[in-house]
């Protein structure tokens, strides 16, 4: 009916969700309109603007990803040797699978680019919450910009003195500055992904 309608519309636009369903929807002899099952997911990425109940530590999987979801920063643990901190849900994933591609393992699924890109040190505090052997990060900053980033993950590196090997991939606006930020901080930074994905799994092996 229009009112069910015009209610999910509601609930959408209100919560900012992605999806708001309600499948099936029944119509009783008496006229009534029931809902037979709903499901609501809500944007993390809008989780800043919402005034949500948070979820108790007993519905994640590790201390991380509880932490993660608190600041709406999206976070996937696995048991491998290399943390991603990489901009945004595509770069993540394609990083991901160079990795593998690579014969390495991932440690976690993490993005920090959109409207965490100023999140580095909680990135970074996430991503030493597990047993990985390197931290790699790759992010390529249009709207957020390179030399942002860059100033975020030095910061975090002189505030939580990480105590492993992390490796650099930051391109995009503002990257000569970024560059810049790095170097004097005493990282190496890299302009290849592919370059970036071979340095860290071959950190996490112990040949480099």
């Amino acid at each position: 009916t229009a009112a069910v309608l015009s209610a999910l519309w509601n609930v959408f636009r209100e919560s900012d969700a992605e999806l708001v369903e309600i499948n099936p929807l029944f119509l009783s002899r008496s006229g009534e309109v029931l809902a037979g099952d709903g499901k609501l997911i809500l944007d993390d990425n809008a989780a800043w603007r919402q005034d949500r109940a948070d979820a108790g530590r007993e519905y994640f999987d590790s201390e991380a990803a509880f932490e993660a979801a608190k600041e709406g920063i999206p976070y996937l643990q696995f048991d491998g040797e290399i943390s991603l901190m990489c901009a945004g849900a595509g770069l993540t994933t394609t990083v991901y699978d160079l990795v593998i591609d690579e014969g390495g393992t991932v440690a976690n699924y993490l993005e920090f680019g959109g409207p965490n890109y100023r999140k580095a040190d909680k990135a970074m505090e996430l991503c030493l919450k597990n047993d990985s052997k390197v931290i790699l990060m790759v992010t390529f900053g249009t709207i957020a910009r390179a030399d942002v980033m860059a100033e975020g993950i030095v910061s975090a590196i002189n505030k939580l003195k990480p105590d492993r090997p992390i490796v650099t991939c930051i391109r995009g606006t503002n990257e000569a500055d970024a560059v810049k930020i790095l170097e004097e901080a005493g990282l190496i930074p890299l302009f290849n992904t592919e370059e970036a994905v071979r340095t860290a799994v071959a950190l996490a092996r112990g040949d480099a």
